[in-house]
Formats: structure tokens, sequence, C-alpha cells
């Protein structure tokens, strides 16, 4: 100790932070109820504000410390706790967040159920930066802008300590401002349509090379739901989810819960929760904005208020009946969109008759005719490919069924072979010669139960007279020779007279005529151990 005396009691820096935060809390709360009666806020604060006094120490903190807390800090947080804040930098800031003193929440995989939510801009679908739980202490958190969303959630069972959080303002020379493309709208029927982004929000875009994020906030009177119909979708790049997209939410506008999600080439109306306004959100990224300027991209959707009602109730004089419990205005009748879920509205209205055809030849219609149309194309060509197969196998089975028929008839027949008689009758007495080709054609049936040549053949025959001594002093003149058999003989003509002059001196003896006849006698043929192309039907012996 440098001076004499009793050493005075230090007090422990965090007790003393604790102090002045809480000193300092109230003394703001103070304040700003002393002037809310002079100033309004904004909507959005103002429903930030009412989610619970129990949300107090994380939505509004320490203003002048620049610091919030978890909720009942420094003793732990309730349970069933859902708080919500935005903090906001000037205009070329960007925020930091760091954690001081504690951080203590409840663990478990992936923080499903106590957490600390950041996103980086002002809005609950912005781009999420860490989800924060367990007993480690985060690291500093930057935002890219100058807005952080934040949002604190714990569930039913084991309460932690939390939480202190300080954050601070800087400065960003690169800070690029995104374009505020935001629309609010309210009535009985509302056109949402990409329509109503201006070529300044695409340019701002282009320009500093960010996406175009676009939203219509839905007001909605007290009891009533709000239904979107979409009449038209047309994305530059479908399915692609992460370039271009349309979301629907609903709820406090800081606090929005995500309906449904469309980033194909189609979407289906929807109709969201009584009395809850409705966010309409369309995203796309700078790759997609030339369609967009292009009007290759358009989105157009028709929100309708409608009136539930019970089934013994009835709509207003100035309602129209939807006929599925239902109402609407009774001017959306016949205004040339569809607000019935059923499309009523619009079925008998003398003006604009052709709307009907109009909404028939659709995009998404013309791809399921065409679609249809090919599919009855390719049954019946099916259809008949598969009967011509039928047909040609039909008629193949029955060409096997006629030879398999045929060859039976064949093994079917008597059993007795054909027998043959064949004599061949020279004109010198009877000498036989080898070789002789007959033409044979069958005749008349013969008494015998065979059947007799009704052609006989003159043949020239070279014979030598060593082999049989037919010899001829002279070979006779070749005439033609007539049926004999048609008169039942079968003796040859006589020879001419002077034969014995033109004798060849050699020795040897000139070709002569023959006649040849032959009788072919048809029986019965033997049974036959093999098929019936095995044995020959008739047999010739000469």
């Amino acid at each position: 100790m440098a001076r004499g005396g009793p050493a005075r009691p230090r007090l422990r820096p965090a007790g003393l932070l604790s102090d002045v935060a809480l000193v300092l809390l109230c003394l703001s709360l103070l304040t700003s109820s002393a002037h809310s009666a002079g100033r309004r806020r904004p909507r959005h604060i103002d429903a930030l504000n009412t989610i619970g006094a129990k949300c107090v120490n994380f939505t509004r903190g320490s203003e002048p410390l620049k610091e919030f807390y978890s909720p009942g800090w420094p003793g732990p947080y309730p349970n069933n706790t859902d708080c919500v804040r935005i903090i906001a930098a000037p205009e070329g800031h960007t925020v930091e967040v760091d954690f001081r003193n504690a951080f203590d929440v409840e663990y478990s995989p992936n923080c499903m159920n106590d957490f600390l939510m950041v996103r980086d801009g002002k809005e609950p679908y912005s781009p999420e930066l860490v989800r924060l739980c367990g007993h480690k202490f985060p690291a500093v958190i930057s935002s890219s802008g100058n807005y952080l969303w934040l949002r604190f959630k714990s569930d039913d069972t084991i309460q932690y300590r939390g939480f202190r959080a300080v954050y601070t303002f800087h400065k960003n020379e690169a800070y690029t401002p995104a374009p505020e493309c935001k629309f609010e709208v309210a009535g009985p029927e509302v056109i949402i349509s990409t329509a109503n982004i201006t070529d300044d929000f695409i340019q701002q875009a282009l320009v500093n090379d960010i996406a175009l994020d676009c939203s219509w906030r839905v007001l909605v009177t007290p009891g009533r739901e709000i239904q979107l119909l979409f009449t038209e979708f047309n994305l530059d790049k479908p399915n692609e989810c992460k370039l271009n997209f349309v979301e629907i939410l609903y709820g406090p506008e800081l606090h929005l819960i995500s309906q449904t999600h469309y980033c194909s080439s189609m979407a289906d109306s929807v109709k969201l929760p009584n009395s809850q306004d409705v966010t309409f959100r369309f995203y796309a990224a700078p790759s997609t904005l030339p369609s967009l300027r292009a009007e290759k991209t358009s989105v157009v959707a028709v929100a309708t208020e409608l009136r539930p009602r019970s089934s013994e109730e009835q709509c207003d004089s100035d309602e129209y009946d939807c006929d599925d419990l239902y109402c609407i205005s009774g001017s959306l009748v016949c205004d040339g969109h569809f607000n019935c879920d059923k499309q009523l509205d619009e079925k008998n209205c003398d003006t604009d008759k052709d709307n009907g055809s109009r909404e028939l030849l659709t995009k998404a219609n013309i791809v399921i005719m065409v679609i249809g149309c090919a599919l009855l194309f390719g049954l019946c060509f099916s259809v008949c490919w598969n009967c011509i197969r039928k047909l040609r196998e039909d008629f193949r089975e029955k060409e096997e069924e006629l030879r398999q028929s045929r060859e039976a008839d064949l093994d079917a027949l008597p059993p007795t072979m054909p027998r043959i008689r064949s004599r061949v009758t020279l004109d010198d007495g009877g000498c036989y010669v080898p070789g002789v080709e007959l033409k044979l054609a069958v005749g008349p049936p013969h008494h015998n139960g065979g059947a007799r040549l009704i052609r006989e053949e003159t043949v020239d025959l070279d014979v030598e007279t060593a082999d049989c001594g037919c010899q001829t002093p002279a070979p006779a003149p070749r005439r033609p020779s007539r049926d004999s058999c048609a008169s039942g003989s079968s003796t040859p003509p006589p020879p001419p007279e002077d034969e014995d002059e033109d004798e060849d001196r050699s020795g040897l003896a000139t070709p002569r005529s023959y006649r040849s006849e032959a009788v072919i006698e048809m029986g019965m043929r033997p049974n036959s151990l093999h098929s019936a192309k095995s044995a020959p039907d008739v047999v010739v012996k000469l």
C-alpha cells in the first residue's frame, strides 16, 4: 500500500458492470415511455415490443451502452420464450456483435431446442449467419450491411444463465446499399406483379452486382383470409431455387412464418391463415436480372380477401357466395380475375367471353395437352403394333398346322407300294438297249388299277454290232411315231424296203429307230416306319 490506513474493499468489475447496466436500463425505459406519447414509432417496432415483458432485456437492452441480454439476465432465462429484435446501424456502417461475461445456453444437436439466431439483414428471411447454443463463447459476428436480425428461443425444459452481448458500429467504405424494393397493399383484391418493379431497382442491383429482393406486404382485414391465385408464373431459371424464387410468408413483419416456396415452372393457389398479414417475396439473383428487365420473367398473382362462413350462414347482400363456405366482395364478380377457388365469379359473365379460352391456353395447360397427346399416340401405336404382331403369329401357326396335317395325311395312305411294269420293244426283234431315257405321262386308269402310257417316243440309238448283234444294213429314216397305245397294239410299223442298200461298208450298223413303251401300274405301297418324305410315292422299274 502506498499510504497507511485500512485497506478498502474493491468492487468486482463484473458486479459493477451489471449494476450499472440495470440502472441504465431502467433510465432508458423511463425515458422511452416519457417520449412515447409525443413520437410515433414505426409499426414493426411497436409489434416487436408487444411480444412480452420478459423479452425487454433482449429486444431493448441498454441503448446507451449498446448492449442486449438474454431474457431474465443476470438470472436464468425463462422457458417458452421467443424474442426477436433488429440492430440498425447508420447508413454506410456495419454492425459487430461480441459476447461478454457469459454465454450459457442449453446445447442440442443443430441447436434445435434453445438457440440464438443471427441473420444478415433486417428481414426474417435474410441470410442466416449463425445459430448459437452451448457453453463456449462464440466468435465476433459482423454484418455485410447496416442491419442484423436476431432471435432468441427457449423450449419448455431446462433453464440456463444466458448471455450478455455488446454491439458496435463500424464505418464501411465499400458499403453498397441494397435497393428498398418493398410495397404495402390492401383491399378486397390486390394484383401483385413483377411489373411493379421499376427499372431503377433493377439498374441499382445490376450496378452493384447484388440480388434483387422485393416484397409485397398485403394487409388483411381482421376476420378475413387471403387467397393467392397465380395467373402468370415464368421464371428465368426454373428449378434453380438459389437464383430465383417466390416465397409466401405470413405473420408479424419481424416474425414471419414461411408458408410455401415456388421455384419451378408453375405455382398453385394458396390460402393463408385467418387475420394474418401476408408477405409476397420475389428474389432474383444478378444473373437473372436481364431477363426481368426484358419482361421474360413475369409473375402475376391475385390476392383476394375471403370471409369464411359457417354452413348455416349466408353471405351478405353486398357479397358473392363462392359455394365453398367463403364470401367475397360483390364488386369482384365479372371483373376479369378469378377470385373464387372454383372460379364461379367469372362463369356467367357477358363481358370478356373469351377469358376462359385464354385461361385454357396458358403455357402450363399447353404443356399438359402436348404430353397427353403424345401419350395417346404412343398408346395407339402400341395397340396397332401388338395387333399386327399377333396376326403374324397366328398366320405362322396356321401354316405350321397345315403342314403337319399334310404330313399326317401322307402317313395315313394304304401300305402297298406302287408297282411299275416296263417293256421296251425294238424294231429288230427285241434287243434290249440300256440307257434309254423315257418321257412318261400318266393316262387313263388301267383295268388292273394301274395307269398306262399314252405317249410313245422314238429315239435314236447307236448300237455296236459286238454288243448285241442287232445289225442292220442301213438306218431307217426318222419319222414321227403314232400313238399305238390308243389301238392297244405294241407292234412297231414295218421298216422301209430299201434299208439293205444303206449298210455301212465298215461293218458297223448305222443308227436305227426304236419304239419304246412303258406301262405304269399304281398299287398300294407298304407301311413306312419313317416320315412320309422318306418313302417314294412312285417307283419306276424299266
